[in-house]
């Protein structure tokens, strides 16, 4: 954790027979506190390639529940966008579901750190 908004980040992708690591930040933005937030990362996977993108989460609540629903758009360039263009989208939808599995228990288990870190950032 770089600060309570960014994080390094490392993420492995592979599209088809290609394989790359990318390198790079992750930030949380516009953060509305029950309500949404953007999150922004970019990365560098060497001579190979690069990748930019983001999404907007919005948060519902629904009873006793949270409903997430968000939008993405990502940018990747170099060989890996040279020969895997097609795949791309698909991979990217892949990795969004992936990812946004994985927060739903950790926000779950850290609900106290949530607040923590809402409050560290309001008064910024």
């Amino acid at each position: 954790m770089l600060s309570v908004a960014e994080f390094a980040a490392t993420i492995v992708a592979k599209i088809g027979p290609l394989k790359a690591c990318f390198t790079g930040r992750v930030e949380l933005s516009e953060i509305d506190p029950n309500n949404g937030y953007r999150i922004q990362g970019q990365g560098s996977g060497g001579v190979a390639s690069f990748a930019k993108g983001g999404a907007r989460v919005h948060l519902q609540g629904a009873g006793d529940s949270t409903v997430l629903t968000y939008e993405i758009e990502a940018r990747i360039g170099g060989k890996l966008a040279q020969l895997g263009s097609r795949l791309i989208t698909g991979v990217v939808k892949s990795m969004a579901e992936k990812f946004v599995t994985a927060l739903v228990p950790k926000i779950s288990e850290g609900h106290g750190l949530l607040q923590s870190s809402r409050a560290a950032l309001s008064s910024s």
